[in-house]
């Protein structure tokens, strides 16, 4: 059997749909020139620099496995991407907002100690058959190895808050750096188990202003897709294959662009906000030879509205072959 052939014919698919194709390429190459203009930055020194960096980076092979999908319409492939990407954005954006020194400081820390503390686990997994001293002194070596790497970070940042991560590091190895950070910054005293801090309550003070009235933008965008898109990861919304048409089930076509649009309003919400976020964060002046970033996001949006009405046309259109 040809699985080409079980596809969604090319002939049946309108034109304009292939511009989805050229926009998450776009959105790929520009993040590239953001990251050649922060590298011959000052800025760039700093802690912060390699978190936001490696972030970065991690979104923009994210948009290239967009990108490759997207010229296949493989769009049931693209929702883990869009997901993950949404999270790399909200943690980013909120790197940035404020605080960005002591931020990337306990992204770092939580990195070093969860780092050692696979390593260690995985070390007495394979000499479990030791006594309980020589497992002693394994233990007594990787936590030395992880103190001393955490009082490397001691010249990034006060004395004070440098303390605070080394109290509350150990405070529960399943958190996010950015659940601990937030624990860190409490002023009044709570039990570990007992302090919840999820990437909803994240998205409830990324501070979207700088495009958007709407302060409870990306909640609104995390509980319109979060949910859905998880559906779709964890295998739970296999049924919509499943269609019925004059009065028989029939299953859809592989490689059908359904939520296309969708896919792509999302993605540009958040890169649309968060590449405003690092020209003003590392002070970057675009180019004169270079499409200035209004019109960037102006061009961005005008594909997906030809997307959008492509999309809409090929499902009046739709039925079964």
């Amino acid at each position: 059997m040809n699985f080409d052939k079980l596809c969604e014919a090319k002939n049946r698919l309108p034109g304009n749909l292939n511009l989805s194709n050229r926009f998450f390429k776009n959105w790929r190459d520009y993040s590239l020139f953001i990251t050649l203009c922060i590298d011959n930055n000052k800025i760039s020194k700093s802690i912060s620099n390699p978190i936001i960096a490696t972030y970065f980076s991690e979104i923009q092979e994210t948009l290239d496995g967009l990108y490759l999908l997207s010229k296949k319409f493989s769009v049931t492939n693209m929702l883990p991407l869009v997901r993950k990407l949404f999270e790399m954005y909200v943690q980013c954006a909120y790197i940035l907002q404020d605080d960005t020194n002591n931020k990337a400081i306990v992204f770092e820390a939580k990195v070093i100690k969860d780092c050692y503390d696979v390593q260690k686990s995985n070390d007495l997994i394979k000499l479990k058959d030791l006594n309980s001293d020589d497992k002693a002194q394994i233990e007594c070596y990787y936590n030395k190895m992880i103190e001393n790497n955490l009082n490397n970070l001691k010249k990034f940042t006060n004395n004070q808050w440098h303390n605070k991560i080394m109290v509350n590091i150990n405070a529960n190895h399943y958190w996010s750096w950015y659940k601990l950070y937030n624990y860190i910054l409490l002023e009044k005293e709570i039990k570990p188990r007992n302090y919840k801090f999820t990437l909803k309550d994240l998205c409830k003070i990324i501070d979207i202003s700088i495009i958007s009235s709407d302060k409870d933008a990306i909640l609104k965008i995390y509980e319109k897709i979060y949910g859905a898109l998880s559906q779709e990861i964890h295998g739970v919304a296999v049924r919509k294959k499943l269609v019925t048409f004059n009065e028989y089930n029939v299953l859809n076509s592989f490689r059908y662009p359904e939520q296309i649009t969708f896919l792509m309003q999302t993605v540009n919400i958040c890169l649309w906000h968060l590449h405003l976020e690092l020209i003003n964060f590392y002070n970057i002046n675009i180019p004169k030879n270079k499409q200035n970033y209004k019109d960037f996001i102006l061009s961005q949006r005008k594909l997906i509205a030809k997307v959008d009405k492509a999309e809409n046309l090929l499902n009046k259109k739709r039925a079964p072959k």
